[in-house]
């Protein structure tokens, strides 16, 4: 085999082991970080004109699941941060919680994964995050819509 060959076949190979790390990274859509099911919401969380991260939400036809993950450009290093998931129904216009789960503590790159029973009852997640320079304490993030079935 040429010199010419054996180049063109080691760079291709490289390609194709750097495309693997690219699609490995990628987040799932049946299931990711830790939750199983379809990808119901990915929500991406703004304050104060910088992107802090998205909050995936799942939903596997009995459970749903949440998790929280950081932009780590605008938010680098280890972070107090939580997700939570609420469960409940709207009756006559009031919201009535049904259960509530969280995940709070210092994470590098993502609070989670929350679960509990989603059947028959809306489901939202909201997250709070750790943004100094622009709040002392965790601030409030954002949440997503309510997913009801």
């Amino acid at each position: 085999m040429s010199v010419l060959k054996r180049i063109v076949v080691i760079v291709a190979a490289l390609g194709a082991v750097a495309a693997s790390l690219f699609i490995a990274q990628a987040p799932a859509q049946a299931g990711g970080y830790g939750c199983s099911g379809n990808l119901v919401e990915n929500k991406s969380l703004s304050k104060y004109g910088v992107h802090w991260g998205n909050i995936y939400l799942y939903w596997d036809g009995t459970n749903n699941c949440a998790v929280f993950v950081k932009n780590s450009s605008n938010a680098p290093g280890q972070r107090a941060m939580t997700v939570e998931i609420e469960s409940g129904n709207w009756v006559s216009g009031q919201w009535r919680r049904i259960d509530l789960k969280q995940d709070p503590g210092n994470y590098y790159t993502y609070a989670g994964p929350v679960s509990l029973y989603g059947a028959n009852r809306c489901v939202r997640a909201a997250a709070w995050m750790d943004v100094p320079g622009y709040a002392s304490g965790k601030e409030y993030l954002g949440k997503t819509t309510d997913h009801c079935g």
